[in-house]
């Protein structure tokens, strides 16, 4: 997978841009703001901006995620390389996500705490629908105030119990009728979530063909067979980026929206993988800070949002009000960076290691 390094590139860079949209809300005056009042600010300010408005759009970097994931789950497998072993699978699947889980879990309660912000009603109640993953169903549907981007995990885990009925479908009809059989399950349940279906919004079957695009694309890598990624994919990845960006500024329902930016990600995956050779072990120094970020953007991904709202409070508390000055944002994303990489040291890199010791004795 070492020569597959644009994965872990694109891995960080998803991250980051969760991050960079999320920094605005606790520690940004805001695009709105300044835009409706611009005497108030100075042209520094006001040029900074833009920047700043143009994260606006990337909120749905988690559906990136969801592609690397299927690619990922299933490169090992492809072109039928191995069996798929059930017990190993499932214990390295858990022991990688669920312990660090737990411990965002743990470190949003506490922020909580900090920030006087409630946890439910009767108290506790979205702790523990969190910590069983079972925060996404009714009844008492919802997730933590300082730590929203919780609701994915229990997505992925249910993702990840699927892949052997993805696996099999593929080994016994083909990779065109088990994408299929995703892209119909997903077009149903995005039909249903359409009608505000509540137990089926936050559901694997939503993501489903996002995720499985993810695995086609890694199953025509290993049997060499992805697309060229001419012209003609060019355009189209490039027109699903404006339709992607239509989609948010004219507020389209929110299940079209990451359908759509699923695509693009999936087009822009097999054109990265065709056109931009990249290896984890590049030595540039741009190289060396993408594979840091993708090597800590679990970490990063469950973790920056209840420090980047403590940081906010710590700021409005002191300072009277929300930076205006987009630099301020940027400098706390560097912080939550930090952040991350601690809980990676201490909580995520052990759970690795017991993962492939535990996984490969099972």
């Amino acid at each position: 997978m070492k020569r597959l390094g644009i994965i872990n590139a694109l891995r960080g860079l998803s991250a980051l841009a969760i991050v960079l949209y999320h920094v605005r809300i606790p520690l940004w005056e805001g695009w709105s703001e300044i835009a409706a009042n611009p005497a108030k600010y100075s042209l520094f300010d006001r040029l900074l901006a833009y920047p700043g408005g143009a994260c606006h759009f990337f909120g749905h970097a988690v559906m990136l995620f969801f592609v690397l994931s299927g690619f990922c789950i299933h490169y090992p497998y492809a072109a039928k390389a191995r069996p798929l072993q059930l017990k190993p699978y499932a214990t390295r699947r858990f022991l990688r996500i669920y312990p660090p889980y737990l411990a965002a879990v743990a470190l949003s309660v506490f922020a909580s705490y900090l920030l006087d912000w409630s946890l439910g009603n009767p108290p506790g109640t979205i702790v523990w629908r969190s910590a069983s993953m079972t925060q996404n169903y009714p009844p008492g549907e919802g997730q933590f105030l300082c730590n929203p981007a919780l609701w994915s995990l229990p997505v992925e885990m249910e993702l990840y119990l699927a892949y052997p009925i993805f696996l099999f479908c593929l080994k016994q009809y083909g990779l065109p009728i088990s994408t299929g059989l995703a892209l119909l399950v997903s077009i149903g349940a995005s039909v249903l979530a359409n009608q505000d279906v509540a137990w089926i919004i936050y559901n694997f079957a939503r993501y489903w063909i996002i995720w499985c695009s993810g695995a086609w694309v890694a199953e025509k890598l290993a049997t060499n067979s992805l697309p060229a990624c001419g012209r003609m994919w060019t355009a189209v990845t490039l027109l699903s980026l404006g339709l992607a960006m239509t989609a948010i500024a004219r507020e389209w329902h929110l299940v079209w929206q990451q359908l759509i930016w699923g695509g693009f990600f999936f087009l822009l995956l097999a054109w990265f993988l065709r056109h931009v050779p990249y290896s984890e072990d590049n030595p540039s120094p741009i190289g060396k800070a993408l594979n840091g970020l993708g090597l800590i953007s679990y970490s990063l991904y469950l973790t920056h949002y209840p420090f980047l709202a403590v940081c906010g409070k710590w700021w409005e508390n002191h300072l009277g009000s929300k930076p205006v000055n987009f630099l301020v944002p940027l400098a706390f994303t560097g912080l939550a960076i930090v952040f991350a990489t601690i809980f990676y040291i201490v909580v995520e890199r052990p759970c690795h290691h017991w993962a492939r010791r535990l996984g490969s004795n099972t």
